[in-house]
């Protein structure tokens, strides 16, 4: 079952000891289609975030170019910043001394300028496109089980 812990992050309840067990058995399949779970769900942020970063500043735009879906088996990422890009998260957050940046949104309930407030409004969303697909990626694993 999957529940919210905070605005930003989501737990599904037995996930990592599914992980292990089926690591353990050598399920490959299913693990690669868990991760690709944790992509869809990454990729709908990203899809969601870009636009937004596009249409602000030009640091906003380079920033946006770095955004991913992680490909994790773990969990659902969304990553960005670079070497070339290190001010990724100046521009999600702003600054109180950079002039560069907007300004500093704090880091509680509504901090961040595109990547947080996305995730915070889509959250449910986001929940239930995880939890669509790893149900998928479950009943092809356990075609006589009854989903998540």
């Amino acid at each position: 079952m999957a529940k919210a812990l905070t605005s930003e992050s989501v737990k599904v309840e037995g996930l990592k000891k599914l992980r292990r067990d089926l690591k353990k058995f050598g399920d490959t399949d299913t693990l690669d289609a868990i991760k690709a779970a944790n992509v869809e769900a990454g990729q709908f942020v990203v899809d969601r975030v870009k636009p937004k970063m596009f249409s602000q500043s030009a640091m906003a735009g380079n920033v946006a170019r770095t955004l991913k879906a992680s490909n994790l088996v773990g969990s659902a990422k969304v990553s960005m910043g670079s070497r070339a890009v290190p001010y990724a998260w100046g521009v999600e957050f702003g600054a109180k001394q950079f002039p560069q940046f907007r300004t500093w949104r704090g880091n509680g309930d509504d901090a961040g300028y595109f990547l947080f407030p996305t995730v915070r409004r889509d959250q449910q969303e986001i929940v239930d496109i995880y939890a669509r697909a790893l149900d998928e990626a479950l009943r092809t694993a356990f075609p006589g089980g009854t989903g998540i």
